[in-house]
């Protein structure tokens, strides 16, 4: 990809959103947040754009921190819209309600609002915060069918000997006896704190929902409680029954997409979080015009390893559109990727 296309493919989508461009292809963490930040305040020092648009690809994160990115975008720019080319999930979906307009596709999708939490058995990892809550359905679904089958059986055994109420009472003592030992391995403190983050998950989303205006009335309540798992696929068909403004890209953002698929269609790792510049062209400097503005880390790795123009040093900073910037930009987008 040359910079020439780069630059006409960004001015293209600039003009056509009359929108700042930005690109999330990190975690939500943050750092993303603090890259974000930089990327935000940097940009309005040199644009007039009214809106911005970000380019969101990401697996979830923090609920707090896809809140601050939320309102950060909601209180620098009069509107902000989101496009998802792949996945946006969990603490992604609090950024998308947010949002005044969600671009998708057949190949975009949400997911439930969900947060990732510690895995307390687990050093580093994570849990998804909606196993509690399947947890406590599925015993409760166990509890009351061990219990209807219980005191039904006692009733017919007893061809209307026993009463009902008699029945209901000892299969309520069996059924407790039973299911006693697996909630005794229930940590009370565990469960609180699961809900807790689920439900500051669902207020940032009601507060956000209320200064976007796109979610419909009871879409973050259906995105909380109405979803089974983490990973569950919310399309464009799906997302269009839970928002009101759900679009098609158009293709001008199509073309500039392309251009960066390495970290629009999967999550960049490291991370990267940046605002779109147009590529400076310094028409002296022999094959600068042919430097990949967003260079896939893969290409850069082959072309080290032959030797090429890679391997010199100063090349990869040259290949992002604003040299200083760009030295913190990349420090940020690896620090995102690291959360």
């Amino acid at each position: 990809m040359g910079a020439e296309q780069f630059n006409t493919a960004l001015a293209a989508v600039e003009d056509k959103y009359d929108s700042d461009i930005f690109v999330y292809s990190a975690p939500i963490d943050n750092d993303g947040f603090s890259a974000l930040t930089e990327a935000v305040t940097q940009k309005k020092n040199s644009s007039t754009r009214p809106h911005c648009l970000m380019i969101l690809t990401t697996t979830g994160g923090l609920a707090n921190s896809a809140y601050q990115i939320a309102r950060l975008l909601q209180q620098t720019y009069g509107s902000f819209t989101i496009f998802t080319p792949r996945y946006c999930k969990s603490a992604g979906t609090i950024i998308a309600l947010g949002a005044h307009c969600i671009l998708m596709d057949v190949f975009s999708e949400l997911g439930p609002l969900d947060v990732q939490l510690l895995d307390r058995d687990e050093i580093g990892n994570r849990k998804s915060g909606l196993l509690t809550r399947s947890a406590f359905e599925s015993l409760s679904n166990e509890v009351f069918d061990l219990f209807s089958k219980n005191m039904l059986g006692i009733k017919k055994a007893s061809r209307g000997m026993i009463s009902f109420k008699l029945a209901a009472d000892i299969s309520w003592r069996m059924t407790a006896e039973l299911m006693a030992p697996i909630f005794g391995q229930l940590n009370p403190d565990i469960i609180g704190s699961d809900y807790r983050d689920l439900r500051i998950a669902k207020l940032y989303g009601d507060r956000l929902a209320n200064v976007s205006g796109n979610p419909k009335p009871d879409t973050v309540r259906q995105l909380v409680e109405d979803y089974p798992a983490h990973d569950f696929i919310i399309d464009k068909d799906e997302a269009s029954k839970l928002f009101r403004r759900i679009e098609e890209p158009t293709a001008e953002l199509y073309a500039f997409v392309s251009l960066i698929s390495h970290v629009s269609y999967q999550q960049a790792s490291p991370g990267i979080v940046m605002a779109c510049e147009p590529f400076k062209i310094d028409a002296d400097a022999e094959g600068n015009d042919d430097e990949n503005p967003i260079q896939d880390p893969d290409e850069r790795a082959a072309e080290m390893a032959e030797g090429g123009q890679g391997d010199r040093g100063g090349d990869q900073r040259d290949a992002l559109p604003d040299e200083e910037n760009n030295d913190q930009a990349g420090d940020h987008a690896q620090n995102a990727g690291e959360g």
